[in-house]
């Protein structure tokens, strides 16, 4: 079957949406300060939650500011 564009795109959310959601996060608390990081890792790679979560410190560069998303955990090889 091909695939067509009938069905409609899911909005996004606004920045004011994402702010409001960012904002929630108590960061004196650090389950709530690990939390927000993950989330903004997310929004900032666009990682699938299953992929942050198994990475390793190996696969994080510091210096170059990059990450290794090896094909085994991602969802499309």
């Amino acid at each position: 079957m091909v695939k067509d564009d009938a069905h409609e795109e899911v909005q996004g959310l606004s920045d004011e949406e994402i702010d409001m959601i960012l904002d929630s996060y108590d960061d004196k608390q650090f389950a709530q300060w690990r939390d927000k990081r993950l989330v903004l890792l997310l929004l900032d790679t666009g990682l699938r939650i299953n992929e942050a979560m198994s990475l390793t410190a190996e696969q994080v560069d510091f210096h170059q500011n990059t990450l290794l998303v090896p094909s085994s955990i991602a969802k499309n090889r």
